[in-house]
């Protein structure tokens, strides 16, 4: 009863409430008041719902902020990686440039540089800084290139070069060669940026020139060795050749049975076929190296072409084929040209007509064309009546190692190369061969070249000498150095057959010691050999104090290369003959050697 508020049930309808009580001046009577819990509190919660509203409002308000804050900050943060990752590459592609590489800014200043610009201009390194002007760079350039501007006429020129440079920065498409004082020389390009900016791009163009001349070197080197790797392989397929060929040449010479005889022409015939491939590839890479020289001298053009088709006729008449060879009039009797190469082209192209001719005819036609500077042009035309050429396959006709179509290798065989070497010898003799095909009629080969007329007089006493020197050559004692002993069988039974005598050494020492010992008339001398190779013996052979030194040698090798005779040549033989050989050819260059010897 002090007043103090309780909580008790209300006296009314005895819901929570809050009750106090307390005496009153009169002993008798006390006072009480109550409230129901619900109505004391009610402003009170009205209050806390404000309040507890308006902190939620504000805590997500610091919420919402907070968020937007973390998301701007990392994308700030992306957006500096990736700024830093653009850089680093930026960075990374200006340090791998061969170039030198400068970068202003729309104000003229430094923007950006790479290593390579340094190198090229290492003045500039105690320069260079980004905001640093341009001019500074070029102030710095000029009083390098002009080190001494003591007197007028060199601050003039210092002066000059500046405004120059500046110039031609300022036009915004600037492009110009600075010569350094080391000598080298560099080449600049400057272009604008679309804020107004500067790019420069500087590169060293005898940089380049030595990196050219490098590569150059190193393609000729590459060349040099695939050139040393066929001469070998040539070498290599020669040899064992020589035997096989020379042997089956002196098979067919012995009594044989017809069916013998037909099985050893087949082996003759299979053997002149690898060796023509053989020749083939060796011409199309001296084409190709450029290693192909032209042994130019004065020919009877009619009797090329006379001789190249009788060699053909034979199979023409084989297949039932009309064979014919027309000269219109007017063609000199001699022209001076290369008539080893004519030869092989002509035989080529009449060959390959036979060759793709089932029925009709083959016909050759020579004209001929005056020209200024007592010149002429000779056109030898082929003309078959064969399978002819599909219109798609003219443009890879001259390309190596292609034909019309497959079918055409499986039915008529051949390597393809024909026709590449034969364009190939033509392009190098300034010629040029046409064609006009239609499948299923036939085709015409047409060859133009521009020769240089002769004097028939000459060729007429040339061929009076190699005659008269084939009947010189008889009965002679002759040395062979050769190691394989196959070929020594094979030569020796050729020279035979020549009527000549031999005696064979196995290496280049041993036919050294026979020639001090013995007198002999001629050596056949092979290139490579064990102990001392040909090369070598030919050598010490002319450095002989005796008579010795003096006999004709005849280098009989597999090595086929043009360069190779040079070598044989300057080693002091007389002749060359590659292997495989024949008895003609032997004969012929023993006839050569000595009707050289005796005219000396």
């Amino acid at each position: 009863m002090n007043g103090t508020p309780v909580h008790a049930a209300g006296r009314l309808d005895g819901s929570p409430s809050i009750l106090a009580a307390r005496p009153s001046l009169y002993r008798a009577v006390r006072i009480s008041a109550a409230i129901s819990r619900d109505a004391a509190l009610a402003d009170w919660r009205q209050d806390r719902k404000l309040i507890l509203s308006a902190a939620a409002a504000f805590i997500a308000m610091l919420v919402a902020a907070g968020c937007a804050t973390h998301w701007q900050l990392g994308r700030l943060a992306r957006a500096r990686l990736e700024i830093a990752k653009a850089k680093a590459i930026m960075d990374r592609a200006l340090a791998s440039m061969a170039d030198g590489f400068l970068l202003c800014d729309a104000q003229d200043c430094v923007v950006a540089w790479n290593a390579r610009y340094l190198e090229m201009f290492p003045w500039l390194r105690s320069v260079i800084g980004v905001g640093v002007s341009f001019e500074s760079v070029v102030d710095s350039t000029a009083r390098t290139l002009v080190p001494d501007a003591s007197d007028a006429s060199d601050v003039a020129k210092r002066q000059a070069w500046r405004e120059m440079r500046l110039a031609q920065h300022r036009s915004g498409h600037g492009m110009f060669e600075q010569e350094l004082e080391d000598g080298s020389v560099i080449h600049v390009i400057e272009r604008r940026t679309p804020d107004g900016g500067m790019v420069s791009v500087m590169r060293d163009i005898t940089l380049a020139e030595r990196e050219l001349a490098r590569a150059k070197a190193a393609a000729e080197a590459s060349n040099h060795a695939k050139s040393q790797f066929l001469a070998a392989m040539s070498h290599e397929i020669r040899t064992p050749l020589n035997g096989v060929l020379g042997m089956n040449s002196l098979l067919l010479k012995t009594e044989l049975t017809d069916e013998q005889r037909s099985y050893a022409r087949t082996i003759r015939s299979s053997g002149k076929a690898l060796l023509t491939l053989i020749n083939d590839i060796l011409d199309l890479s001296r084409v190709e190296a450029g290693r192909l020289e032209l042994v130019t001298a004065e020919f009877d053009p009619r009797r090329l072409v006379e001789e190249v088709a009788a060699s053909v006729a034979t199979r023409a008449r084989e297949k039932g084929l009309g064979f014919s060879v027309h000269f219109q009039g007017g063609v000199p009797a001699v022209l001076h040209g290369d008539e080893g190469r004519l030869r092989q082209v002509l035989f080529n192209l009449i060959g390959n007509a036979v060759k793709f001719t089932e029925r009709g005819s083959v016909s050759v036609d020579v004209a001929c064309r005056m020209l200024e500077d007592d010149r002429v042009e000779l056109e030898a035309s082929v003309r078959d009546t064969g399978i002819g050429i599909a219109a798609g396959a003219l443009a890879t006709l001259f390309e190596r190692f292609k034909q019309a179509d497959s079918s055409i290798v499986r039915r008529y065989g051949g390597s393809g190369l024909g026709l590449a070497i034969s364009r190939g010898l033509v392009d190098l003799m300034g010629g040029r061969i046409d064609v006009e095909t239609e499948v299923g009629v036939g085709s015409t080969f047409r060859v133009t070249l521009a020769l240089q007329r002769g004097h028939s007089t000459q060729l007429i006493v040339a061929d009076t000498h190699h005659d008269a020197a084939s009947d010189m050559a008889e009965g002679l004692r002759i040395l062979v150095a050769e190691d394989n002993e196959v070929n020594q069988l094979v030569i020796s039974a050729m020279l035979a057959q020549l009527g000549h005598s031999c005696e064979v050494a196995c290496d280049g020492l041993e036919a050294i010691a026979k020639l001090t010992a013995s007198t002999y008339d001629l050596v056949l001398m092979d290139i490579h050999m064990p102990n001392l190779d040909g090369i070598a013996a030919a050598r010490r052979i002319r450095a002989l104090d005796t008579g010795a030194a003096r006999i004709p040698i005849i280098a009989l090798t597999a090595n086929a290369m043009v360069e190779d005779r040079e070598a044989y040549i300057e080693a002091g033989m007389d002749d060359h003959v590659a292997k495989p050989v024949e008895v003609k050819e032997v004969g012929r260059a023993i006839a050569r050697v000595l009707a050289l010897k005796r005219s000396c």
